[in-house]
């Protein structure tokens, strides 16, 4: 299955197809997240009418994976019928959500329109820490008594942390509550500024000696460094095969890459996409690895986090370097090889007589 998936994605890039859309329906939110990249401006939004024409648009497109998120999808008094009509369309729905404004009959309406998966953020061990950083009293509790019949109902879930210098103690506590209730785990430990260039976002991220304390499987997505040849992404799919949708109709290359390349209330999503692409689609599109010069023969490249859009949020421009990622490279590679020895240390005194 995963082969032909492959082989699947492979056409869809070498024709510049879009395969995997996430669509922001709105950046409004009943929490306060300390960490939130959303600033408290939200956009004028699509309309149910729009986005019945923008589904009929990426049928035509052959996109499989369709995601929503926001803000908080469900803060829309539309958003079943928005699902509704996705799911005529025969999308995979995944659905990236607080959970805090479903009720118990909106899990089985949830599998009733279509909905597939379901991502929820987890961001502490604990109720006071999961509730003071969403600034949402009794999140953690509604979270541990929704997630079960979101199970029962057959939808999968995947519990979603960002790793904070408030919470990243707890991680032990929020694995095994993903144990528990019997669903799938991630963490990450990116924290971007807010959209409207705010930093303060960033006085959560972790440091060099807190990231230090974090399993290397959340740090760069590998169980180990043996695989993490070449970590670093000096350019990606976004722009060919991913793409994302703003409240207000932009369409960017990813979620996280703010550069519109055209407005669907303006033009047709091929025509965006495919017969008149922004000439900045068109240098994403053609970029290779090796036009990212400083990072290309970068010494600690295998030890790198870095991502595209994350580094066009942090500079503007997605050829530079990334402040962030190269300080974390540094503290990676000094755990990384300081781990490596200490297994083949321990590997020549197995063998040792």
């Amino acid at each position: 299955m995963g082969e032909l998936r492959d082989r699947i994605l492979a056409k869809y890039k070498a024709q510049n197809r879009l395969n995997a859309v996430m669509i922001e329906v709105t950046h409004r939110c009943p929490c306060s997240c300390i960490h939130c990249y959303i600033p408290d401006n939200p956009p004028p939004e699509l309309t149910l009418e729009e986005f019945k024409i923008l589904f009929s648009q990426l049928k035509e497109e052959g996109v499989f994976d369709l995601g929503f998120t926001g803000g908080e999808p469900f803060i829309r008094k539309d958003m079943w019928d928005i699902l509704k009509a996705a799911s005529k369309e025969g999308f995979f729905l995944t659905v990236l959500s607080t959970g805090l404004l479903w009720k118990k009959k909106d899990i089985a309406r949830l599998k009733k329109v279509g909905v597939q998966a379901v991502e929820i953020s987890l961001l502490g061990g604990r109720a006071e820490t999961h509730d003071s950083i969403m600034k949402f009293p009794g999140a953690f509790e509604h979270l541990k008594k929704t997630i079960p019949l979101l199970a029962k109902e057959g939808i999968g879930v995947v519990l979603k942390t960002t790793l904070l210098r408030e919470n990243y103690r707890e991680l032990p506590l929020m694995e095994e509550l993903a144990r528990e209730l019997k669903v799938e785990y991630a963490a990450l430990v990116n924290v971007s500024s807010r959209l409207d260039g705010d930093n303060s976002p960033r006085d959560h991220a972790l440091g060099a000696e807190e990231l230090k304390e974090i399993p290397m499987k959340y740090i760069v997505g590998q169980e180990s460094l043996s695989s993490c040849h070449n970590q670093a992404y000096l350019t990606c799919n976004a722009g060919k095969i991913f793409g994302s949708i703003t409240p207000e109709g932009d369409v960017l290359p990813c979620l996280m890459f703010r550069r519109p390349v055209g407005n669907i209330r303006k033009q047709t999503l091929k025509e965006i996409w495919h017969d008149d692409p922004d000439p900045y689609l068109i240098d994403l599109r053609e970029m290779k690895d090796e036009d990212v010069e400083e990072c290309y023969s970068c010494s600690r490249r295998d030890f790198c986090p870095r991502c595209p859009a994350m580094v066009y949020l942090d500079t503007g421009d997605i050829k530079k370097k990334s402040p962030n990622a190269c300080r974390m490279a540094e503290v990676i590679s000094g755990i990384g090889e300081s781990a490596e020895t200490a297994a083949k240390q321990d590997l020549n005194r197995s063998k040792a007589p």
